[in-house]
This record gives structure tokens, C-alpha cells and sequence, in this order.
């Protein structure tokens, strides 16, 4: 059901937003903006602009936007979001996990920070510019994948095989497998 409700749930926050904050791209509530802001001060999740043309259509075709998952990991039938975004030093993959008084902040993964408009990806040929990579939300809501796409560049040559990262929560903190393609 939480899958189902991921589009919805992301569409009433958008609606019910300011349109500064739409503007922006925000699609977390106040509760989890607080509990974010007092966790990482500064975050800002990924813009859709800052992904490749490919994964803005791919988020677009299935209702997704590209930096938030809603999913229900801990099973308490509340909404817990998974937002990709950044502070002023590391890219951040964090999620809000739902608690009986509020929210807690996860860090998932922590990289270094790249700059989304000098990342060159080629997707079916065609160099385009930007983040590239999917997150899918498992059909049980209790994880999600980080797809990064196979690259081939304009002549067909391969120039990654692609990777599965997929995180899976629990013991009250998420685990990562990797598989490449």
C-alpha cells in the first residue's frame, strides 16, 4: 500500500506547499523538514534538473521524483522518506524514518560532493549531463535500489556494465548489497 501511495503522498506535499518551496523542489512535510534540519543543517535534496534528461523521464513515467522515495521500512505503517540530496560538503542519501514522537534521520550513504552539471553520462548513445542514477522502491516498501544505469557510448562501445546498490532495513539501521550488471 505504501507504494501505491509514494506518488500520492509526494503530490498532496507539492500541492500543499509554498510555491517558493515548489519552486525548490521540496517534498517533505514540516515534522520531517524539522527533524532534518536539526540532524544535517543545510541539506537540500537534489533538484530534478540536476539529473540527466533520462532519469528526469524515467522519474516523470513512473511518478517518481528523482531525489524521494516514500516507503514504510520499520513497519509502523507511517510514511518514511528517502530523499538524495547534498550539504555543503558530501552527497548525502538519508532517510526520515518515522518514529512515535516525530522523526529520525538516517544517513545512508555519504559521498564525495560532485558538481551535477560537469557529470558527463552516456544513456543510449547520447552524452547528456547530470546525475545518473535511479532509486526504485522494493514492492514491500522495506528498501529500495540504487540503479545506475549500463553507459554505451555513440559507436555502441560499453563504458560501464552498471550497478545494483540495494539497501534493505534492518536492526534499526539500513544494509547495502551491491551486484554489478
Amino acid at each position: 500500500m505504501i507504494q501505491q501511495c509514494s506518488f500520492l503522498a509526494i503530490a498532496f506535499i507539492l500541492l500543499f506547499t509554498s510555491p517558493a518551496a515548489r519552486a525548490e523542489g521540496e517534498v517533505i512535510d514540516k515534522k520531517m523538514s524539522v527533524a532534518l534540519e536539526k540532524s544535517i543543517p543545510g541539506f537540500t535534496a537534489w533538484k530534478t534538473r540536476d539529473y540527466t534528461p533520462t532519469i528526469q523521464r524515467s522519474a516523470l513515467e513512473n511518478k517518481r521524483h528523482p531525489c524521494a522515495l516514500s516507503l514504510d521500512v520499520n513497519g509502523d505503517h507511517e510514511i518514511d522518506m528517502v530523499l538524495d540530496g547534498r550539504d555543503d560538503r558530501h552527497h548525502l542519501l538519508v532517510c526520515l524514518l518515522s518514529k512515535p514522537k516525530g522523526y529520525e534521520v538516517i544517513v545512508i550513504r555519504e559521498t564525495l560532493l560532485p558538481d551535477p552539471q560537469k557529470i558527463e553520462n552516456w544513456n543510449d548513445g547520447k552524452k547528456e549531463i547530470g546525475l545518473n542514477y535511479y532509486l526504485w522502491p522494493y514492492k514491500n516498501g522495506k528498501g529500495f535500489t540504487l540503479a545506475i544505469p549500463q553507459q554505451s557510448d555513440a559507436e555502441g562501445h560499453l563504458l560501464n556494465d552498471g550497478a545494483m546498490i540495494d539497501y534493505t532495513f534492518g536492526d534499526g539501521k539500513f544494509h547495502e548489497s551491491h551486484q554489478t550488471l
